[in-house]
């Protein structure tokens, strides 16, 4: 059951990183950057598996009323939008450096 809906898995997983990776760095300082670099590696890699294979493998035709194999076109651009938000923490603690 749970390989059935591992995209929304894979997808909510990666929605928390991005918000910890996001917000972390702001307020408790510069020393969770990595975390922030975790996380911009989880979406990019999570976008990469979903637009190449997908996440749910099987043979057959996707039905419609199965749980969805690969992202789709809004989830990816709220992904991306998120690395961009969280290059631009980088870079900003990079110049305060």
């Amino acid at each position: 059951m749970l390989t059935r809906h591992l995209t929304y898995l894979v997808l909510g997983l990666t929605l928390l990183f991005s918000a910890l990776g996001l917000l972390l760095p702001l307020f408790a300082g510069p020393a969770l950057l990595p975390v922030t670099a975790f996380s911009i590696l989880l979406c990019l890699g999570s976008v990469y598996q979903s637009e190449n294979g997908g996440f749910v493998k099987s043979r057959q035709m996707h039905r419609a009323t199965e749980p969805p194999r690969q992202f789709s076109q809004p989830q990816v651009m709220l992904l991306m939008l998120l690395v961009i938000a969280q290059i631009c923490v980088v870079l900003y603690f990079l110049t305060e450096l």
